[in-house]
């Protein structure tokens, strides 16, 4: 039996050192450019600063491929997480930082009892 999704969102915020409050939102679904992912996080920003997160997941695409819904939510935290300690690059979101967040994160989710099988794709995480 997997934990529960809230348990995983406020491990990640934990392991992630996120702050700022995050918004999920759950899509059947989603139009313009955004429609194939699985998931994508914006922040809000407020005089300049990160004040909170967005993330929206695409239901429609997570049903439809091998994804786990838990690995895509933890996923778009690390996304958050870089984008609130100002490490996020907006040319290559998947760079060596978030390749590093994201194994770390896979090993404290799963030694936490998550079964989290992949958070960086080098074949599908191209951006």
């Amino acid at each position: 039996m997997k934990p529960d999704l809230l348990l995983l969102i406020k491990a990640c915020e934990s392991g992630l050192h996120i702050s700022k409050p995050i918004h999920i939102k759950i899509k059947t679904r989603v139009k313009g450019e955004t429609k194939n992912l699985a998931g994508y996080c914006d922040s809000y920003i407020r005089r300049g600063k990160v004040s909170g997160h967005r993330i929206t997941i695409n239901l429609d695409t997570v049903f439809s491929s091998e994804y786990n819904i838990y690995d895509v939510i933890a996923h778009e935290l690390i996304h958050a997480s870089m984008l609130e300690n100002d490490k996020f690059n907006p040319e290559y979101h998947h760079d060596k930082t978030f390749q590093e967040l994201a194994h770390h994160l896979k090993n404290y989710l799963n030694t936490a009892g998550f079964q989290i099988d992949c958070l960086y794709d080098p074949a599908i995480d191209t951006d």
